[in-house]
């Protein structure tokens, strides 16, 4: 993908909180009705003839109810090494389809969900979990989380006919799939992430940079993205190594990489950043010039299993994260993930999991259809820019329902589908680690795409 970004600009917390305000609606002091509006009470009798119940008023939905009228999967990680992005996605999920179903359905019927285990490489089920899918009859699925897991099984779901749409799918290699025009993702391509990672990394003045990734298309995409942005402002890259996502020990690599002396390392990985951290430390007088990407800027004060300790206080203190979204942490969307999951600490990719829902439902509605093809046919036009654009289920449906064009705008920001069913505009958070190993929000920076 030889697309190049022209512009980006720097978002305040503020500007987050108040996108999602407006995006979830509503006043506190008032009460909501079906659709996040506010409610009256009429005395019986008054304000209509004999008392009799009126319709609702355009743009207010009675509740859905019935027998589905559609049906999505979602194939997320429950267990494994991505297991950590499971429930804040399948919980912008279920947000989705309760305010779906809240405000109409489609057609008066829910959307109704079904989970399955996606699992990571060493399980080995995310075949299993696809099949269960199909074979249940779904309409559309929500995954995989991981690239890699997609890789394995979006040819039997799009194959099959099924609508297939990632809220976190980064790799670069996605936009090359041959998918019948069935795939789409809410989460940018690794070249966003990359090229926004390789700006701060030259704002931060470094002159050379070492990248240690796990093999895997995940990896050596956004390693590939991160080194052309800094390769081409003068930055030499003297080690760009893939490491093996099951190896027992990472300090050769380690070790060939300090002896290049780099001055700024990348660590694009998963839960192998536990085990590479420590080498790291063990090498390096500070690690102020870490950079981390989506799968490891997470809270590393807590181990990747509950038997198994997080790292040492401070190790990574003043070091960098990118996470694909805006952050959502203290806003009105935040607080509906938390009454579902009361338990959620984290919000990686549940704004793309939540928009991913949405879109797939609004497109049914723009289609007059449930079927995955007429579904996707919709998906660039009602995420497209040519349309009214609106930010919640009901304001959009009843656009569509009054027969206008709409653009969605989500809570993970602008998505624009391209003929590829990639997001054409996206935001990327940064992140700066703090002495307990806490990944703390700094700003978003949104990407134009050419």
């Amino acid at each position: 993908m030889n697309r190049r970004m022209r512009l980006w600009r720097s978002l305040a917390v503020v500007g987050v909180a108040s996108l999602v305000l407006a995006a979830c609606g509503g006043d506190d002091a008032e009460e909501p009705g079906d659709d996040g509006g506010v409610t009256t009470e009429e005395p019986e009798g008054e304000g209509d003839e004999g008392g009799e119940e009126q319709p609702p008023a355009e743009g207010e939905f009675e509740p859905a109810e019935g027998d589905p009228a559609m049906t999505i999967g979602t194939l997320l990680p429950q267990s494994g090494s991505l297991s950590f992005l499971g429930p804040p996605m399948e919980t912008g999920a279920a947000v989705a389809v309760e305010e779906i179903n809240e405000n109409g359905g489609i057609d008066g019927a829910p959307v109704e969900l079904v989970n399955a285990d996606e699992g990571d490489a060493n399980l080995n089920i995310v075949g299993q979990s696809a099949d269960s899918l199909i074979n249940q009859g779904v309409d559309a699925i929500l995954g995989a989380a991981a690239t890699g897991m997609s890789q394995r099984v979006y040819s039997e779901i799009t194959g099959a006919g099924i609508l297939q749409i990632s809220p976190s799918n980064t790799g670069v290699e996605v936009t090359d799939w041959e998918t019948n025009g069935l795939y789409f993702r809410t989460a940018p391509s690794d070249v966003l992430q990359g090229e926004i990672l390789g700006e701060v990394i030259l704002e931060d003045g470094h002159e050379t940079l070492g990248i240690l990734y796990i093999d895997s298309p995940y990896g050596e995409g956004l390693a590939e993205a991160v080194a052309s942005t800094v390769e081409s402002a003068g930055v030499e890259v003297v080690v760009q190594t893939a490491v093996a996502e099951n190896a027992e020990s990472y300090s050769a690599e380690v070790a060939a990489l300090a002896a290049e002396s780099p001055d700024a390392i990348v660590v694009v990985s998963y839960d192998q950043v536990y085990s590479i951290i420590p080498e790291l430390e063990s090498a390096f007088d500070d690690l102020s010039g870490l950079y981390l990407v989506d799968g490891n800027t997470k809270d590393l004060s807590v181990g990747p299993t509950e038997d198994e300790p997080g790292l040492p206080e401070g190790v990574v203190e003043g070091a960098t994260g990118t996470i694909p979204g805006q952050s959502v942490e203290g806003t009105p969307f935040a607080e509906r993930l938390l009454e579902v999951t009361p338990d959620l600490d984290s919000w990686t990719y549940a704004g793309e999991a939540y928009d991913a829902i949405i879109l797939v439902a609004l497109s049914a509605i723009q289609a007059g259809s449930t079927e995955s093809a007429d579904i996707a046919a919709e998906m660039v036009d009602v995420s497209g820019t040519d349309g009214t654009e609106c930010s919640t289920f009901a304001e959009c449906k009843t656009l569509i329902e009054s027969g206008e064009s709409i653009n969605y705008e989500g809570i993970s920001g602008p998505i624009e589908f391209d003929e590829n069913g990639d997001p054409q505009s996206a935001f990327i958070g940064i992140y700066d680690f703090d002495a307990s190993n806490v990944p703390v929000y700094r700003e978003a920076r949104t990407l134009d795409i050419e």
